[in-house]
């Protein structure tokens, strides 16, 4: 754990090669791959990775995937990093124990940018419920977060005009066009 906190990559390769459990839980539900993605450690996340890719979905006992714990820290090079090498937009919809998928957990504008450009030809849902019942706009609308509530509402708007006019590829231009302004 405290190798993944402050990412010595290199310890964790040793304790890896010594048959270290990345998964074994903390008291408090966490995992060294979490603890890694939420304190911003990429090369600490590499190391893990590298060694067993299959921990890019694996979740925690808080069901939360690296994906999540890296959307909560807003530590944008890690995002960075899972979504562009490891291709982490594939977990945009995976909820954790309490329902939230990672767009449900962004408190940063950069965050939603990050995760609706890197999400591919299939655009997570905007409108998905966690199991409070909230969308992830209302989550960040509930938590104070009115830059990113705002963004979600302004995607899921510029979605349904595109959807209806059937231009999906000029739609997503535009959408960056707008954003960009």
């Amino acid at each position: 754990m405290h190798a993944a906190m402050h990412g010595y990559a290199e310890m964790i390769d040793l304790l890896l090669l010594h048959g270290a459990k990345p998964m074994q839980l903390q008291h408090d539900g966490r995992a060294a791959p979490g603890l890694a993605a939420l304190f911003g450690r990429p090369a600490a996340l590499g190391a893990f990775l590298r060694v067993d890719p299959e921990l890019l979905s694996a979740v925690d006992g808080r069901g939360r995937t690296l994906l999540h714990w890296a959307v909560a820290s807003q530590h944008l090079v890690t995002l960075k990093y899972l979504l562009g090498r490891w291709g982490a937009a594939t977990l945009l919809e995976v909820p954790d124990a309490a329902g939230d998928a990672p767009l449900h957990v962004c408190r940063g504008p950069d965050d939603v940018l990050l995760l609706l450009y890197h999400c591919g030809a299939q655009p997570p849902s905007l409108s998905a419920r966690n199991h409070a019942g909230h969308t992830a706009a209302e989550a960040a609308s509930a938590a104070g977060c009115s830059e990113v509530a705002t963004l979600l509402r302004a995607a899921r708007a510029i979605r349904a005009v595109w959807r209806r006019l059937g231009r999906r590829r000029l739609g997503r231009r535009l959408w960056w066009l707008v954003v960009a302004t």
